[in-house]
């Protein structure tokens, strides 16, 4: 290994949405997206790329697949690391139930990538 990385992120997690209280103003996305770059470097990740999907709504089906598969193999990762995606996290705390579909679809997706 080259001492680099690439991670990809489905969302850029879309700061101050809840189903609480309405979004924060300012930069959103693209203050997320800056700070999860420069975080990434400091492990050795030297490109990120956002899929583009909105935090919260995301849902297992073939169009995530899909997006997942296509930067699978623009990227070409020999390792692939994602969430868990049990209905409990640690400490008993329910899991989001968009971060509970990425999780299989990343798998199924890695599997489909090899598969041309």
């Amino acid at each position: 290994m080259d001492g680099t990385g690439q991670a990809g992120q489905l969302s850029a997690g879309d700061p101050g949405r809840s189903r609480h209280r309405r979004p924060a103003p300012g930069p959103g996305p693209a203050l997320r997206e800056a700070e999860e770059r420069a975080g990434a470097l400091q492990v050795g990740v030297d490109t990120v790329e956002f899929l583009g999907h909105r935090d919260g709504v995301i849902e297992y089906g073939l169009s995530l697949r899909r997006d997942i598969v296509r930067a699978m193999r623009r990227h070409r990762p020999e390792v692939v690391v994602t969430g868990a995606f049990s209905v409990r996290m640690v400490g008993g705390i329910a899991s989001q139930a968009d971060h509970r579909a990425v999780g299989p679809a990343a798998r199924d997706a890695e599997r489909d990538a090899g598969n041309r």
